[in-house]
């Protein structure tokens, strides 16, 4: 293979890394009142200051992910059959964090709702990644030192 054609093809990965920089992540488990795990609840995440909505269903082991989320706020709805419909909203999603969204269902009909509104902690555990949101006026306060 030719040094050309090596470089080239690092630097589109290199690339595709830093693509993935500017996304965060919605995660969690989704539990009964008894704390049993329910499989194939339908998980609609919406960032709602673009009403865009991404969809997944928990696994067989009562959990989700939904990936590459652009960051800004964000309501997650839980709908499954025999349970009422859950809704967290007031979430804030910031570069490459990964928010963890764990909820208790209650038992009811699905046009039957409940809506949490409430801060989550700030402690990743999910993910070691780290990562900061800054306003572009601090930004340009940083100092640049000589390398």
């Amino acid at each position: 293979m030719s040094t050309r054609r090596l470089g080239a093809i690092l630097l589109l990965m290199a690339l595709s890394c830093f693509a993935q920089l500017n996304r965060g992540t919605i995660t969690g488990t989704v539990t009964d009142t008894t704390g049993a795990l329910i499989p194939q609840v339908r998980v609609i995440v919406t960032n709602t200051a673009t009403n865009v909505n991404f969809e997944t269903t928990t696994t067989e082991a009562g959990q989700y992910t939904v990936p590459s989320l652009p960051p800004g706020p964000y309501q997650v709805a839980f709908e499954v059959a025999n349970f009422k419909r859950l809704v967290r909203t007031g979430l804030e999603l910031n570069v490459a964090q990964v928010l963890r969204v764990d909820v208790s269902l209650e038992v009811g009909e699905v046009t039957q709702s409940v809506e949490v509104s409430a801060a989550l902690p700030r402690v990743q555990t999910d993910s070691p990644e780290v990562g900061t949101v800054l306003p572009s006026g601090d930004l340009l306060d940083l100092p640049l030192g000589a390398c």
